[in-house]
């Protein structure tokens, strides 16, 4: 059996677990699968939501607004930072830095490699992490911007928050965010 990298997986009503772009596996030992969502799912979505186009920053309010109506207590983290850190990478080039990404990457220091978009305490004081995308944008039927999708080390940093007690997962939109409290247990 040749080895594919899993993309994501959509789970149908008798429980059975299908990868997204549709082959049939065959599964050789069980699988330990996120219980959270983690993939763009474009059926989730309605056709007037993916006709227009919706930056990260967007989605970001209305994730945001959506918790704060639910009464958590949220906060956005590093929103509009990349263009902050491309000039203070700028600057200490500059002033002879070596090597300035190092500085202000990852775990060195100056971050967490792959923190979450937003940060929330749910009313029971549980602790939740969502990593915010652009949705996709699809114009009569065509993609015309493909959605945004969590890089290797932000699913990292969720897993490992899941794996300590914390509510997480991957929104493209604000109704999202019922889905993903749903899939840790928690009730909207």
């Amino acid at each position: 059996m040749t080895e594919r990298k899993i993309i994501g997986w959509r789970v149908y009503p008798g429980g059975e677990w299908v990868p997204n772009d549709g082959s049939v596996w065959a599964i050789d030992k069980p699988l330990t699968l996120p219980a959270y969502q983690t993939t763009w799912d474009r059926h989730r979505y309605t056709r007037a939501y993916l006709s227009l186009p919706r930056g990260e920053v967007h989605v970001q309010a209305a994730v945001l607004a959506r918790l704060q109506a639910l009464k958590a207590f949220a906060f956005p983290v590093d929103s509009g930072a990349k263009k902050l850190r491309g000039r203070a990478i700028g600057a200490l080039r500059r002033y002879g830095a070596v090597k300035p990404e190092a500085l202000l990457k990852g775990s060195t220091g100056a971050g967490l490699a792959g923190l979450a978009d937003v940060v929330f305490v749910w009313r029971n004081g549980r602790a939740g992490f969502l990593e915010v995308k652009r949705p996709a944008l699809i114009v009569d039927g065509k993609v015309q911007m493909v959605a945004g999708h969590a890089t290797e080390e932000q699913l990292t940093f969720l897993r490992n928050a899941h794996r300590a007690g914390a509510i997480t997962g991957v929104v493209w939109s604000a109704p999202d965010v019922d889905l993903v409290l749903r899939q840790n247990g928690v009730e909207p």
